[in-house]
């Protein structure tokens, strides 16, 4: 049933943020397919219980500022609300360069919260892909739009300033362990650099990920907002 006459629960501003270099090529259309398929269950809740959320979403590609000449995808895109918004978004994420690692993770880390445009009183939720390490500092580029320290103290303080929930896969790294101990950040430690993320299964994560955003923005209506891990 679409939201349209049904009482809404929550309200939800999502951002994907997804490592889009050559390496990801083996699962990348994987992995749209199981974001397609995640705006639709945000459209039409499809299992019993699961509230409508009034949500808004954003797909982010990263690579690597210091090597590619397009290091980004959707970079300057809105957060939508039309499923055909978001699926041309998911549409524009291509597998391409990157180089060897590591990439710019912390730098699409720190976009992803501090530049999103979140609505107020809002759940904010970002899940976060990759199959590669990240640079340890922020580029210069990044730090020139008013970031507030060089390394993952910067994307840990707008974490924390924005209120954010951050689900992230990606393999174990100095960022993580700067990262995974905030209260409201789910991480998941990959045991294979480079191999695509191939060992998830994309489909089991993205219907977690769907429960989620149904459960933490109900909760937050009524003052909860516990972190829920999806795996």
């Amino acid at each position: 049933m679409p939201l349209i006459g049904q009482k809404l629960k929550g309200v939800a501003d999502i951002v994907i943020c997804v490592d889009s270099t050559g390496s990801m090529a083996p699962v990348i259309d994987n992995l749209k397919k199981e974001i397609h398929r995640f705006i639709t269950d945000l459209e039409n809740p499809p299992e019993q219980g699961l509230q409508p959320v009034d949500w808004r979403i954003k797909v982010l590609g990263f690579r690597d500022l210091r090597v590619d000449r397009e290091p980004w995808v959707n970079l300057d895109a809105d957060l939508v609300r039309s499923e055909a918004e978001a699926r041309a978004q998911v549409e524009a994420l291509t597998a391409d360069g990157g180089g060897d690692e590591p990439e710019s993770a912390l730098d699409a880390l720190w976009h992803a919260t501090a530049r999103t445009p979140w609505r107020p009183k809002c759940t904010r939720i970002l899940t976060f892909f990759s199959d590669a390490t990240g640079h340890l500092d922020l580029h210069p580029d990044t730090l020139s739009l008013g970031a507030v320290g060089s390394d993952a103290s910067a994307v840990a303080q707008s974490l924390v300033e924005q209120n954010c929930f951050l689900h992230a896969w990606a393999p174990p790294s100095e960022i993580w362990n700067a990262l995974g101990h905030l209260p409201k950040v789910v991480f998941t430690p990959l045991t294979h650099v480079g191999d695509g993320l191939s060992s998830i299964d994309f489909g089991e994560l993205m219907r977690n990920l769907r429960k989620t955003v149904s459960q933490t923005a109900s909760e937050a209506i009524g003052g909860g907002g516990t972190t829920v891990p999806l795996c």
